[in-house]
């Protein structure tokens, strides 16, 4: 799992075919239950899906570009776009089955 900032973000959504960010803070009580859902999952894919955490607090243009409305919000992409959105607190098998849902055919 990488860290993903304002300068690395573009390149890594163009050198992915399946990106998962997962957009955080350290001061939400909701992120610290979903962190490590989201990383257990992430070890569980991570063969064939890139996964990524954004700190919002550190990285504040970059929630604003993608219009982020709260966290915790997990954002997939495939092939460099955006195909989904998982807001809020989801249990491991829901999260699991959401994200492969959005992925279906890009592997």
């Amino acid at each position: 799992m990488i860290e993903v900032t304002h300068q690395n973000y573009e390149s890594e959504l163009k050198t992915s075919r399946a990106f998962v960010l997962y957009f955080h803070a350290s001061w939400c009580r909701f992120c610290a239950r979903m962190e490590p859902v989201f990383e257990k999952v992430a070890r569980e894919l991570s063969i064939r899906v890139k996964f990524g955490k954004v700190d919002i607090d550190k990285e504040k243009k970059l929630a604003e570009h993608n219009n982020l409305k709260g966290v915790p919000c997990i954002i997939v992409y495939k092939n460099g776009m955006e195909v989904g959105r998982i807001v809020g607190i989801e249990p491991e098998d829901v999260l699991r089955e959401k994200i492969l849902s959005h992925l279906s055919d890009a592997y």
